[in-house]
Order: C-alpha cells, then structure tokens, then sequence
C-alpha cells in the first residue's frame, strides 16, 4: 500500500517553522512523498517556493519536479490547480525500515523545514 501525502502551503508561507510528513513506500519503488504549493484564500496561485533539501535521505533517493497539482486538499478551493514542487523518494532495493529526510522550503526571506519520515516495506 502506497500512501500519497499532500501538502499546501496557504497565504505567502504561513506555515509553521516546522512541519512533518509521514510516508509508506514499498522497497525500491518511488512514491510521491507529497507537494509543495501556494494556494491564497481568494483561491489563487502563485509560482511555488523555493525548495532546497537540507538533509538527505540515507537509505534512498528524493526527487523534486516542477508540475501542476489538482487538488481537492484546500476546502474551500476544490479542484484547485496548483503549480508545485513535487516531492518523489525511492530507497534503494531491499531496504526495509524508516528513512527520514529534510526539506527547506523559503520565499526569499522566510523560510520554513519539512521533515519526511518515510516507512520503506
């Protein structure tokens, strides 16, 4: 079973100064860890921000992409398209476990981490 995690971040970053993530992954396969966008209150979008790995995965690989998101996450915006860094991880063969990551996430001069624990099977 292969869970999907989205993640927005609303307004101009007004998320906390920490976050954490919690993903299923089956060994050696890459899984969607989640996405990082900006979806404002009156349902706009803006480019997403800047994303920077600040620590690596030690058991995998992550894996960030540009794309458009449609999402149905944010309530009061469904079907929302979201331009978003996507967030992929894939461990390497055979491992089995937790690998745990780290993502900052910034606009220039705020910056927040998201903390991904990923449970490999």
């Amino acid at each position: 079973m292969i869970r999907m995690v989205s993640s927005v971040v609303c307004g101009v970053l007004a998320t906390a100064a920490v976050a954490q993530e919690n993903v299923q992954a089956k060994s050696g396969e890459e899984v969607r860890a989640g996405w990082i966008g900006i979806v404002r209150k009156d349902c706009t979008t803006s480019a997403p921000p800047k994303v920077k790995p600040i620590a690596l995965a030690e058991h995998g690989q992550i894996r960030l992409a540009k794309a458009t998101v449609r999402t149905n996450s944010v309530p009061a915006c469904p079907g929302v398209e979201v331009p978003a860094i996507v967030v992929f991880y894939k461990s390497r063969p055979s491992y089995t476990g937790v690998d745990r990551f780290t993502l900052q996430v910034g606009n220039g001069t705020d910056a927040s981490e998201r903390h991904y624990d990923v449970r490999v099977e």
